[in-house]
């Protein structure tokens, strides 16, 4: 029998965690014009492109060099060209940790600060932004967790006292300076368990699935290669007492119906939706919306408000990416009808507290 998420009927939010997983669309959706520099947030089509690889590759033998994931695969599975995968691996890191956060307010600051402590944001990507988006925003706001599922550039640790925090940091416990995470690379077999840091990442989303009340997957495309990590996904989703109950959300640029069957095993009868295209004007409004109550930093709050404006209080008006923050502070209305609108939600199901 289905479980009743932890709703508080006194103050109409549901205390169950919601669980954001990102995969590589939601950079590329969150930061379309690239960094802050111009350089590019490469998806796997079209990362050789982007990192210039191909002439590597055409070296090497390989004729078509459109697909990373199925060109790296078979550099890992072969055990051929060594010389050529550790070019990849260097030439990888360096790109994605040259790249800047823009100053201007973007899709992934508002993410952040629309979600509370108790959510959790987990992301496939190796790029820095989630993790500078975190460190410029929590000063000001408590924030969701953030896991690195696939390693991360601007992530590091030390294994000896299993401490995790930023490049350049060092270990609370030893003082010894955190390392760089390792990348998990595109392979069919991965092994999950075979880096500390990787595996805690993963028991602890696997924890907050089991107690999450929404889930919502962002640009995260579940390739072939990422068989065992969509298993595990299901495993702690599968495991959620509240699964019949529960709402999925899929942010994508697909249709429907290939994302349904994508997804199906996740999805409970029609508790499920789809966004697609004006990702940032549509579904973030939405979410920052439906993610807080009465007493938390919701976007009408002054708190929200004062965040957002004293996040970049320096820069110039007219900031386009600034836009979301603007139109969602805006959307001010009285108490009552407010009330209304949380009663409502909350029937739906829609409603995280």
């Amino acid at each position: 029998m289905p479980q009743l998420p932890a709703f508080n009927p006194l103050t109409n939010v549901n205390e169950s965690p919601h669980v954001v997983i990102l995969g590589a669309g939601a950079s590329r959706a969150a930061f379309p014009n690239g960094d802050a520099n111009g350089s590019r947030l490469p998806l796997m089509v079209d990362l050789v492109g982007c990192l210039g690889l191909g002439q590597a590759f055409q070296a090497a033998g390989f004729q078509k060099t459109v697909d990373f994931e199925a060109l790296y695969d078979e550099l890992a599975t072969t055990g051929m060209h060594r010389s050529l995968r550790e070019e990849i691996e260097a030439k990888v890191w360096s790109y994605f940790d040259r790249l800047q956060l823009p100053d201007a307010p973007t899709l992934y600051d508002c993410l952040l600060l629309s979600m509370r402590p108790k959510d959790c944001i987990a992301t496939f990507n190796w790029d820095p932004f989630l993790a500078k988006a975190f460190l410029r925003n929590r000063e000001f706001a408590p924030l969701p967790k953030i896991l690195f599922l696939h390693g991360n550039v601007a992530i590091a640790v030390c294994i000896k006292d299993r401490v995790k925090g930023f490049s350049g940091d060092t270990c609370s416990n030893c003082g010894a300076p955190l390392q760089p995470t390792n990348l998990l690379y595109p392979v069919r077999r991965k092994n999950y368990k075979s880096d500390p840091f990787i595996f805690a990442e993963w028991k602890e989303l696997e924890a907050s699935l089991q107690q999450g009340y929404m889930l919502t997957i962002f640009g995260y495309a579940a390739p072939a290669t990422d068989v065992e990590a969509v298993d595990l996904l299901l495993r702690g989703w599968g495991d959620n007492p509240t699964f019949e109950l529960a709402q999925v959300n899929i942010v994508d640029i697909k249709p429907e119906e290939e994302l349904r069957k994508t997804w199906e095993r996740f999805l409970c009868r029609t508790h499920y939706g789809t966004t697609r295209g004006a990702v940032a004007r549509r579904w973030l409004w939405l979410l920052s919306k439906m993610t807080r109550g009465k007493k938390t930093r919701s976007p009408g709050s002054s708190r929200w408000h004062s965040c957002m404006r004293g996040l970049r209080r320096c820069l110039p008006r007219k900031i386009k990416a600034d836009s979301l923050a603007t139109h969602v502070s805006s959307r001010r209305t009285s108490a009552e009808t407010r009330q209304k609108k949380v009663q409502r939600r909350a029937r739906t199901g829609f409603l995280v507290g």
